[in-house]
């Protein structure tokens, strides 16, 4: 029989995400990026800590790796919703929406890749720089784009290969399931013109993955990391 606390656990997770997509999809309400950090990371984070007592106090490793399985299903889930609001329903695809501007230029035109796709490597990371050099923009703002793009990557390092242990604890199949993934929100932000489909995202966040999957040996050294992601 489940413990209250499991329940309470998995109804507070769900009640956050609800709340912040009713507030993602509130047009009047717009949430900072601190905001859309702690109503998203905070359900993930009473996941783990329900999943880490519940596998302390189960003996049999089939039934702690159950319950790590499910954990991870739930807070992937609550990962993808988290990003997905980030890339689609921050505030330019609320003005895109009112102000009718997403088709603003005509789809596929060389005003459309001009504005909207970027396919020269290390070209925005240049200005990012150059542009903090001479201080033209903000370290916060450089810090969300470059900064972000690497980490926003590094969980599906933790998740793919707790869910799809079979392929995804390999690098022949990690590698060509991130760059693959990454290419197609890049892709689906160009052809919504939502955001811009740049290379530099796609290096930053595959960089980010594979940064963190080629620490994950690392691991095994502590039992308890080892038995929560490997």
């Amino acid at each position: 029989m489940k413990k209250w606390y499991h329940t309470a656990a998995a109804a507070f997770a769900l009640l956050s995400v609800a709340a912040g997509l009713y507030l993602d999809l509130n047009p009047s309400f717009t949430m900072g990026g601190r905001q859309k950090l702690l109503m998203y990371a905070t359900p993930i984070f009473v996941l783990f800590l329900d999943m880490a007592y519940r596998m302390r106090h189960t003996e049999d490793p089939a039934a702690r790796n159950e319950i790590r399985y499910r954990a991870f299903v739930r807070m992937f889930l609550i990962y993808l919703i988290a990003a997905a609001t980030l890339l689609f329903l921050k505030s330019s695809f609320r003005r895109a929406f009112t102000e009718r501007n997403i088709w603003q230029t005509e789809p596929f035109t060389r005003e459309h890749f001009e504005m909207y796709c970027n396919l020269k490597p290390f070209q925005s990371i240049k200005m990012y720089l150059r542009a903090s050099l001479s201080h033209n923009i903000s370290f916060r703002l450089i810090c969300a784009n470059l900064l972000g793009n690497l980490v926003a990557g590094m969980p599906c390092a933790l998740f793919l290969p707790v869910l799809f242990p079979n392929k995804q604890t390999k690098w022949r199949y990690f590698f060509p399931t991130m760059l693959l993934s990454v290419i197609v929100v890049e892709a689906i932000q160009f052809l919504t013109m939502v955001g811009q489909a740049d290379i530099d995202d796609v290096i930053l966040n595959v960089a980010g993955a594979c940064l963190i999957f080629a620490y994950r040996p690392l691991l095994r050294h502590s039992r308890q990391l080892s038995e929560w992601f490997l």
